[in-house]
């Protein structure tokens, strides 16, 4: 699930992290780059093209749905919709790291989650995690992600080169009964049946928030 600090993360801008060179202030600027090859359109429009079984992408668009009478919300990089169904959720991460972490995994079936609770066909919904160099948040390759991960599907694993260096991509299909579990131990904390589980990534800690109050904080 992801939570408040995705919540966060998600109204900051290339402006709020001027100056900074962390995962998060590489990962805003590459996602504003993402979505400025993405037109916008009207909401209203947009579902209407959905529903209408048109090829579509959105991208950074507004799913929501509840858990156990909690209203949740989220907004994925990138779903391909066609045929009145989503095809792909893309999501793409700008890290050193080789392989996506397992809170990239609980993020996108999150999302997964969401598409399902909108009445959304989700067996089998198969979903792409892209790891991006740190540094490609400036790169006009990252346009061609997107149609390169369609034209090689379906794959586990695949991998694209950019000039800052290679780009890994690794798939899999939708785990619901995995995802409800992830969700259920994610409210436990809001329901009181928890103790918070403090994060042990100390740029997580600096972008956070509650970072200057929180007992646990690495900042």
């Amino acid at each position: 699930m992801t939570g408040g600090y995705q919540t966060w993360e998600l109204m900051t801008t290339s402006k709020d992290v001027e100056g900074r060179t962390d995962p998060l202030a590489n990962g805003v600027r590459g996602h504003e780059k993402i979505a400025s090859y993405t037109p916008d359109s009207p909401v209203k429009e947009t579902w209407r093209k959905v529903i209408d079984g048109e090829r579509l992408r959105l991208h950074d668009q507004l799913l929501i749905g509840m858990f156990e009478e909690i209203y949740l919300s989220g907004h994925p990089d990138l779903v391909i919709f066609a045929d009145q169904k989503p095809k792909f959720v893309l999501e793409f991460k700008f890290s050193a790291k080789n392989i996506p972490s397992a809170w990239h995994h609980s993020q996108v079936g999150f999302y997964c989650y969401l598409l399902g609770e909108m009445g959304f066909d989700v067996d089998k919904l198969p979903y792409v995690i892209g790891i991006f160099p740190p540094d490609s948040h400036r790169s006009e390759a990252l346009r061609k992600a997107p149609n390169y991960i369609l034209e090689k599907f379906p794959f586990r694993r695949e991998s694209m080169e950019l000039s800052e260096g290679k780009v890994k991509f690794v798939a899999k299909l939708y785990d619901h009964p995995d995802t409800v579990r992830e969700l259920s131990w994610a409210v436990d904390y809001w329901r009181g049946v928890r103790d918070p589980v403090p994060t042990k990534i100390d740029w997580k800690c600096r972008a956070c928030f509650a970072s200057d109050i929180c007992e646990f904080s690495l900042a």
